[in-house]
């Protein structure tokens, strides 16, 4: 039913409207209030791999899954195939998709940290002592601070390093809100199978959580990659369109746009990747160039 209904609301251009929608209804969902009670075992998905006698102590790279209805650890496929044979990439689901292992119906959880601990503690199980790099794109982007933060303030466990990959943060919302038909077609373009409503509901309940500015900052370096190319029309009287990140950061600018980036140009997020990691790796990241 939800599907339909989001269907014609981006082609009547109410796509942020109708995420209000979602996001009331999820309130109606299952829910889970600590990390225990996740559903879900949320162990990550090994999406590429070293050879074993070059990827002891090397960094670990964390793909956190977005939270678009049509996402999943697949979000990374195109991206970890660059690191095949160099390093390992793994792809850490989101709970209340669905797509964790185990029994039982995804639970949504109750607020947006709790859902962060569940992640914590099956990323904390499967990375052992190696230092981890989180990756994410869009509203995964998102997420990986989150994540980062919680990590380093709940957990005792901060990442070394923070990919970013094309955000748009609370307060820099207004490009999302003018191509919002382009985003909501793009999901319907993505569809490996129809969007179930449980996930569109989920969707609706973690876009609430991103909506509003969070207080508190990961202490790990952060590479913010651009695309260089807007996802729709766009006049430069309104500004800069491109991705923002307000906290210090390195950024780098790879072909292709919001959705291509990820797509047809991976190789070259991928090679944007590896150029700051070693940066990080030799202890000569910068903190910021923006």
């Amino acid at each position: 039913m939800f599907r339909a209904l989001f269907r014609q609301a981006v082609e009547d251009g109410r796509y942020s409207e109708f995420l209000g929608v979602l996001a009331e209804a999820s309130s109606f969902r299952p829910q889970f209030a600590t990390p225990e009670d996740c559903a879900e075992r949320l162990d990550p998905v090994l999406l590429a791999g070293a050879p074993a006698d070059r990827a002891g102590g090397r960094t670990l790279l964390v793909g956190c899954t977005g939270t678009a209805a049509n996402g999943g650890p697949q979000e990374f496929l195109r991206l970890s195939a660059s690191f095949q044979e160099e390093r390992d990439f793994l792809a850490l689901p989101l709970p209340g998709y669905g797509t964790g292992t185990g029994t039982g119906t995804a639970l949504l959880p109750a607020d947006l940290d709790t859902a962060l601990d569940a992640q914590a503690l099956a990323l904390l199980r499967a990375a052992g002592d190696a230092p981890v790099v989180l990756v994410g794109h869009s509203g995964g982007a998102l997420l990986a601070h989150e994540l980062a933060f919680r990590l380093d303030r709940a957990h005792g466990a901060p990442p070394a390093g923070i990919v970013l990959v094309d955000p748009y943060p609370p307060g820099h919302q207004e490009p999302v809100e003018a191509w919002s038909r382009q985003l909501g077609e793009g999901l319907f373009a993505g569809e490996l199978e129809p969007m179930a409503d449980s996930r569109l509901l989920a969707m609706g309940r973690y876009a609430r959580f991103l909506a509003d500015a969070r207080p508190g900052r990961s202490s790990a370096p952060v590479l913010l990659v651009r695309a260089s190319e807007p996802l729709g029309e766009w006049s430069e009287e309104r500004g800069d369109w491109r991705a923002h990140w307000d906290l210090p950061h390195t950024v780098v600018d790879v072909p292709g746009d919001h959705f291509t980036m990820m797509r047809d140009h991976a190789p070259a997020v991928a090679d944007a990747v590896i150029s700051w990691l070693d940066a990080v790796e030799r202890g000569t990241a910068q903190g910021a160039d923006q």
